[in-house]
């Protein structure tokens, strides 16, 4: 089974024009990646999705912007792959300025009102993809590099990304999938969950 991580993004990728540095990231992985300690448990459906179990995808975290008053703003999902950088798609984060993009961890039921300092991280920098086209939204990825480490810890765990080699692998037509995100449940009224959801798909070549 493969997950499918933010936005439906999974692909290993190069890191070029970081908004707020001339310089190119280079993410060493020193850090191990492993399944969740919380198994998810996910049903036969295809549509619609359902609530997570808590926990059960610990690498996923919320993207937020923040107010003037300091009170996070749901905008994205975004995946921790190293304790310091987080992948997320370039769209959310487009001619946006670090200071004001943070991440939640921890979480599993968002309110607006959600705001717990110990796991709320500020982002430092923004790297987005020198290609990427807000047309098509070809390259739609980019990684923040935040200000300080997120603990890692039984709710909290590193997604692992794929290895150089994947690109001479391709997904098989049918081949399962799952797609995890806080995103909206209706495309009229983009109604958002409260709760962590998760649907099963399969690949469409």
């Amino acid at each position: 089974m493969v997950i499918v991580l933010t936005m439906s993004i999974a692909l290993l990728f190069t890191v070029e024009k970081p908004i707020t540095s001339s310089t190119t990231i280079t993410l060493v992985e020193p850090f191990t990646c492993d399944c969740s300690v919380i198994n998810p448990q996910i049903t036969s459906r295809i549509v619609n999705g359902e609530a997570a179990i808590p926990n059960s995808w610990p690498w996923q975290l919320l993207l937020v912007f923040f107010t003037a008053q300091g009170w996070p703003r749901f905008y994205c999902d975004a995946n921790l792959i190293t304790p310091k950088h987080v992948l997320t798609a370039e769209h959310c984060v487009f001619d946006s300025s670090p200071r004001y993009v943070g991440v939640i961890s921890h979480l599993h039921i968002f309110h607006y009102s959600t705001r717990s300092p110990s796991r709320t991280h500020i982002a430092e920098r923004i790297y987005v993809h020198e290609s990427y086209d807000d047309m098509t939204l070809n390259d739609d990825v980019a990684v923040i590099c935040l200000r300080t480490n997120i603990s890692l810890d039984y709710q909290v765990s590193l997604a692992c990304i794929a290895p150089a080699n994947l690109a001479d692998q391709e997904l098989i037509d049918g081949q399962p999938l799952v797609a995890i995100d806080w995103g909206a449940k209706e495309s009229v009224n983009h109604t958002r969950p409260n709760e962590l959801q998760q649907v099963r798909l399969k690949f469409v070549p």
